[in-house]
């Protein structure tokens, strides 16, 4: 099945993809709502008895539905310190594999300083071991040598950080090294953080090295010894300050220079709630450690306040009488009669004491809708990481027309996509609608594709034409022509016998006198 355009049809309302764009603009216009006004019970309030940390900005973020559930200055620019290096473990995941061989150049080894695994000119290490030595010991010579070998040259790898962030989302980063050692121009903000991290998180092997306590490097060529390395985030190990080690931590990144001040990521999953904290700059004395005392009374706070469920929980129905987008549908996502659905593989973050019901849906048309990939997820078309247009697949079963945003109080609390399964691929009518769901320009034989009978009709009523154009031919070619012939032979032959009768007769009378 092909979309003209790619785009989501309207076509029951009349209305172009453009215009739905329009009309979703505007929230009111295509807003699902069934907020209680009067529940009787106490309106929730976003920050209310919120902790009072020394960081000077941070933020709290629910891992897979990516609801803020607090911030405080999150999009303000600052120094990440070694925080860097969830955006480098990312990329070297993306692009290599764990056995490839890194190899420490001159530079790797003598342009860094601070954190070291004490790695030498000429040596060489796994990958693997790279990127545990990276997360765990935080090694800059290793982060430095990972830029060379995933990106050919530093440059080039910095360019590629740059990038990946972009098209994750972030709008106030830029780095300028694959460590995070000090450069007024390698910036970046918790809310950017937030998201690398998000995206990190979703990667299987990340969250492996992230969790792991202590590694071992094996010898080399170069050292005759192996190398022990323990995991600098005091919430998972609680090897020096047991006092802060968290229930659920699942890993993070610690991270510090003189500029930079005191930074945190901390990963904790709970109850199936996976949040991700950042505190940046929480500037004191070594043995405070605001940096763990911010993220634990944040955590604390977030965990106490909210909960997640799952989307498919919820039985969601929307009257088409209202809503002229989906109009073709009688019940819009009911699951006996509809072909639209929800996603049932989204979540929700609900705040203490507010209910699904209080919550604001709104719905919003893709431009370009997507096939669904086999995992369930709808190839990326939007984000810009995915070269070729999937949108059109002719094998796809189902595919992401729009999504549904879910908030309370203005906060988003989690989004679901909308999937249209027809019910057959030949077909382009949904069974019941009142008409199209997708609008598709085609040619004759596309509209006719499916329709065989149509041929046979065509196919006879071109056989009758001829043969009576045939007809007519004949008559004006060969018939006429011929009686034409006939009639005047008949006419000469007819003189020819008036006139023979006429000297018989003449004979005959001049033989009687």
């Amino acid at each position: 099945m092909f979309f003209s355009d790619c785009s989501f049809c309207l076509a029951a309302s009349g209305q172009s993809a453009s215009a739905a764009e329009n009309t979703t603009a505007n929230t009111t216009s295509n807003q699902v709502s069934n907020q209680t006004e009067a529940s009787g019970t106490t309106a929730f309030v976003w920050d209310e008895n919120a902790p009072e940390i020394k960081a000077e900005s941070a933020i709290v973020m629910e891992a897979s539905t990516g609801a803020i559930l607090y911030e405080k200055d999150p999009d303000k620019i600052l120094y990440p310190a070694s925080l860097t290096k969830i955006m480098t473990c990312l990329l070297a995941l993306e692009n290599c594999s764990l056995t490839d061989v890194v190899t420490f150049s001159s530079d790797a080894v003598k342009k860094t300083e601070g954190s070291s695994a004490g790695i030498k000119i000429g040596e060489k290490l796994t990958l693997k071991d790279c990127l545990y030595g990276l997360m765990l010991a935080s090694a800059n010579e290793i982060a430095y040598a990972i830029a060379e070998h995933v990106g050919g040259t530093y440059d080039a790898f910095v360019q590629m950080m740059n990038d990946k962030a972009a098209s994750l989302g972030c709008t106030h980063t830029h780095f300028s090294n694959p460590h995070g050692l000090f450069d007024e121009n390698h910036t970046t903000t918790a809310h950017d953080l937030a998201l690398i991290s998000q995206a990190a998180l979703k990667n299987t092997e990340f969250r492996k090295i992230v969790s792991t306590k202590y590694y071992v490097i094996p010898k080399t060529e170069m050292t005759n010894e192996t190398r022990y390395i323990s995991n600098h985030q005091e919430m998972l190990t609680g090897y020096k300050f047991p006092k802060y080690k968290y229930d659920g931590c699942i890993g993070g990144k610690t991270g510090y220079t003189d500029l930079a001040g005191y930074n945190l990521a901390t990963f904790v999953d709970r109850n199936g709630m996976e949040l991700i904290s950042i505190v940046l700059r929480s500037d004191s004395p070594y043995a405070a450690k605001n940096q763990y005392t911010d993220s634990i009374s944040l955590l604390d706070y977030c965990f106490s306040r909210f909960q997640i469920s799952k989307l498919s929980d919820y039985r969601q129905t929307l009257d088409s009488s209202e809503y002229g987008i989906f109009s073709a549908f009688n019940n819009v996502f009911d699951e006996g009669s509809s072909e639209l659905q929800i996603s049932g593989s989204g979540n929700i973050v609900l705040p203490q004491g507010v209910s699904f019901s209080d919550v604001t849906q709104t719905l919003t048309p893709l431009k370009q809708p997507s096939a669904l990939n086999s995992d369930g997820t709808a190839a990326d078309t939007e984000s810009g990481n995915t070269a070729s247009d999937t949108s059109g697949s002719a094998d796809a079963a189902a595919y992401v027309v729009g999504s549904i945003s879910y908030t309370y109080q203005g906060h988003v609390l989690g989004s679901s996509d909308i999937i249209f399964t027809p019910p057959s691929q030949d077909s382009l009518l949904v069974s019941g609608a009142k008409e199209p769901v997708i609008e598709e320009t085609s040619t004759v034989q596309n509209i006719l594709a499916g329709h065989s009978h149509l041929w046979l009709i065509i196919l006879i009523a071109v056989l009758v034409c001829l043969l009576i154009a045939g007809l007519i031919l004949y008559y004006i070619k060969i018939f006429l022509p011929r009686r034409r012939r006939l009639s005047y032979r008949a006419d000469h032959y007819a003189k020819r016998r008036r006139r023979a009768q006429s000297h018989w007769d003449q004979n005959r009378f001049n033989r009687w006198k």
